[in-house]
Formats: structure tokens, C-alpha cells, sequence
């Protein structure tokens, strides 16, 4: 018996860290992070709408419990697949370095949708909460899949530059979306099926060790 709860034991660990190696799920037009605990709106269902009018209510995502993503949720998810982003939040331009490997990049901007793609570049761009709102300020944070780069830029809508006509709070353009988070149901390890079993198959050893 001791044999089998010792099987039992290991077969309750595979299945545990197979859980736990799996961080993104991919559930249609939302990606649940199952390392954080957060769900994730595709960031094309909200191209060419301004920050404002998604907390003036467009869409609905407010009242279905989304919230505008901050810096460190970004770099959560950015993380997810296991690369070194504990420079992240240092991020401060539109020009950051290479964060991503090559295959991570390319793996989140399709989950999390393509805005902007053309023959030279393929990325997902979308503003976040960057602290800032009350100083008129919000933030665009973006994965350029092809060079596997990240930013992150807090903006102000009056400078000229790229990134601050993108995000300025009013303004909506057709190749940005927004990083819109909320919790979710992080499904529960497939233990308990697999105790079940194991406990079932300990029932009918003994059962036959005994007739």
C-alpha cells in the first residue's frame, strides 16, 4: 500500500506543476494569466477609442468589472512566459530595448491581438493607467513583435512627439487599444480528478489483496 500512496503522491505532483507551468490560457477574445490571477481583454476590441471613452463607459468593459492595467500588471504579463523583466517598470521611452525573446513576443501580441500590423511591424499597442490621469497624463505600453521590444511611456497630450498624439486622452487612433485587466476564476488544478482515480485504484487493490 505504501508503494501505491507513494505513486499517488508523484502522479499529484506532475499533475500540480503541469498546472502551474501553463500561466497563459487562451479563452477567445480574453487571456487569463493563471501566475496573477488576471484576465486580460484583447487589445483589438477597443482600437480607435480614446482612454476617456473607455472610462466614459464605451464597450461596457467598466460595468464587466475591467479596469485600465498599471505599469507593474503590464510587466506581469509580460513576464508570464518565464523571460527577465525585473527592469520593466524602468522602462521610460518608445525606444526601450530589447526585453522580450523573440518567441515570447511573438506568443503574446497573438494572444492579446495584433493592432497594428503592416509588411515592417507587427504590435500590440495600448494605453494603460499610468498614475498620472489626475496631471492629464495616461500611458502607452506596447510588444513589437518584430524587433521583441517593449515600452512603456508616460505621456502628456500637448507634446508633439509619436507616443503623446497616440495616447493624449481625447484622441483615439486606429492602431492603439487599451490594456484592460480584471480578476478572474483561475481554474483549480486538475488534482482532484486525479486523486479520484488514484483513490479509486487504491480501493480495488485492497479489495482484490483481501478475497
Amino acid at each position: 500500500m505504501s508503494k501505491l500512496i507513494g505513486r499517488l503522491l508523484v502522479v499529484l505532483a506532475f499533475g500540480w506543476s503541469g498546472m502551474a507551468t501553463s500561466a497563459l490560457i487562451d479563452n477567445g477574445d480574453t487571456t487569463i494569466d493563471t501566475n496573477t490571477g488576471l484576465e486580460w481583454l484583447d487589445l483589438t476590441l477597443t482600437k480607435n477609442q480614446s482612454y476617456n471613452s473607455i472610462l466614459g463607459g464605451y464597450g461596457g468593459y467598466l460595468a464587466d468589472g475591467y479596469i485600465y492595467a498599471t505599469s507593474s500588471q503590464l510587466c506581469g504579463i509580460w513576464g508570464s512566459l518565464g523571460d527577465d523583466v525585473s527592469n520593466c517598470l524602468n522602462l521610460s521611452d518608445i525606444n526601450s530595448s530589447d526585453l522580450l525573446q523573440q518567441a515570447s513576443a511573438t506568443t503574446l501580441t497573438t494572444l492579446l491581438g495584433a493592432t497594428l500590423s503592416n509588411r515592417t511591424q507587427i504590435g500590440t499597442y495600448g494605453m494603460y493607467d499610468s498614475g498620472l490621469i489626475d496631471s492629464g497624463r495616461n500611458g502607452l505600453g506596447c510588444i513589437d513583435s518584430g524587433s521583441n521590444s517593449v515600452c512603456l511611456a508616460d505621456v502628456s497630450p500637448p507634446k508633439a512627439s509619436r507616443a503623446d498624439r497616440w495616447t493624449n486622452l481625447d484622441y483615439s487612433q486606429e492602431s492603439i487599444g487599451s490594456w484592460l485587466v480584471r480578476s478572474a476564476e483561475v481554474p483549480t488544478p486538475a488534482t482532484i480528478p486525479l486523486l479520484g482515480i488514484a483513490l479509486a485504484a487504491l480501493g480495488f487493490s485492497r479489495r482484490r489483496k483481501f478475497k
